[in-house]
């Protein structure tokens, strides 16, 4: 199905609340599934498995360097990400009737164009998740340079992603600032927009 991109009207295009209801769920959905990858990569590791006869002051535990199993998890929802969106539709925007074509072409966005946008919302999800973990971590002697410089570049990428989001408000065509980088647009599914 091809869309009429330049015909088409502002009640079209998906609203600021429909893609953050999706984009929550397809975040919960993508946590849930993770999450028994995650327990069956921590039992692979050997948890359990540490020297005990090492002395306590030569254990040095970070919060943030213990995140080995991110970049897996980030490989996995990229993917995810990618696969739904070149397919228009992940399960968060079918649950909520919107999907995402190409600007220009109305038609299913390239693998280029899904790759592009599920790098940066894999970014934001993974920069409010670093924030979120580090906020609630117990390092009793505080955070290591490599650790705030970590958190550092997380919080501008979660604040860079949350204004880029926050464009699709000023937005005729509602895109946010990845949208346009990418060369997309997130619209109503045509049972909504008939429903208009």
């Amino acid at each position: 199905m091809i869309l009429d991109m330049q015909g088409a009207q502002s009640s079209s295009f998906a609203n600021l609340l429909q893609r953050s209801i999706a984009f929550v769920l397809d975040w919960l959905f993508s946590y849930f599934v993770m999450l028994p990858l995650v327990a069956v990569l921590n039992l692979a590791r050997g948890f359990g498995g540490e020297d005990t006869n090492v002395p306590p002051s030569e254990i040095h535990e970070s919060s943030i360097g213990d995140l080995w199993w991110v970049p897996i998890m980030a490989a996995v929802i990229t993917g995810y990400f990618t696969f739904s969106w070149t397919h228009r539709q992940s399960l968060g925007m079918k649950a909520t009737g919107i999907q995402v074509v190409d600007a220009a072409t109305g038609t299913a966005p390239s693998i280029g164009q899904g790759v592009t946008k599920a790098f940066f919302t894999v970014a934001f999800g993974f920069s409010a998740l670093l924030l979120l973990v580090s906020g609630f971590s117990d390092a009793p002697e505080g955070f290591n340079a490599v650790d705030l410089g970590v958190l550092y570049s997380a919080a501008t990428v979660f604040v860079i992603s949350i204004v880029g989001r926050l464009w699709l408000l000023r937005d005729p065509k509602r895109q946010s600032l990845f949208d346009k980088i990418a060369g997309l647009v997130v619209v109503k599914t045509a049972s909504k927009t008939a429903n208009v």
